[in-house]
């Protein structure tokens, strides 16, 4: 179980402070350790960095494999901004993030900035864990699936072959 938790972003400008995402995140860690025994890995506050995060995640998605569950909680910020070909883009922000969330004109700066919602999601496909559940908690975190992208299985494809779900706070 990987935990982030964001409650202070000192360089981002246009958006407050949140109160309870980094409580949120190690309660999380801490039922899931308790009820189920997950392996925990909390990164809150200024430890979840960009580069922590994508820098866990990359070896997390190494080193499990097809016996394995991974469970992502992510509680913080996230937004969706116009791109300069007319698209979206939608970014989870990491405590690290030096942005001005009323200031798209810089794609190249979020990009470097920001955790890339699709990337995210293709990261997480490639994971070699049989199981993973990535868990938003954050404005616009429906950004990282498209609406019915999750096709209907039985239980028994669920259980014996490899699954990939998201479950996001709010719509894109």
């Amino acid at each position: 179980l990987l935990t982030i938790g964001i409650d202070k972003y000192p360089r981002l400008r246009g958006l407050g402070e949140l109160q309870f995402a980094e409580a949120d995140a190690r309660g999380m860690g801490e039922v899931l350790d308790r009820l189920y025994g997950f392996d925990v890995i909390p990164l809150c506050g200024p430890a979840a960095s960009k580069e922590a995060i994508k820098g866990t995640l990359k070896r997390l998605g190494g080193e499990l494999g097809d016996g394995d569950v991974l469970v992502v909680f992510f509680a913080g910020h996230g937004i969706v901004i116009p791109t300069s070909d007319g698209n979206q883009a939608g970014y989870l922000i990491p405590a690290d993030a030096d942005l001005d969330t009323n200031d798209f004109r810089d794609s190249e700066r979020w990009a470097a900035q920001a955790l890339d919602m699709h990337q995210l999601s293709e990261d997480i496909n490639r994971m070699g864990a049989r199981h993973v559940l990535f868990i938003a908690d954050a404005c616009c975190s429906g950004f990282m699936m498209n609406r019915g992208a999750l096709a209907r299985a039985d239980l028994k494809t669920f259980l014996f072959q490899k699954s990939r779900a998201v479950l996001t706070a709010t719509t894109q």
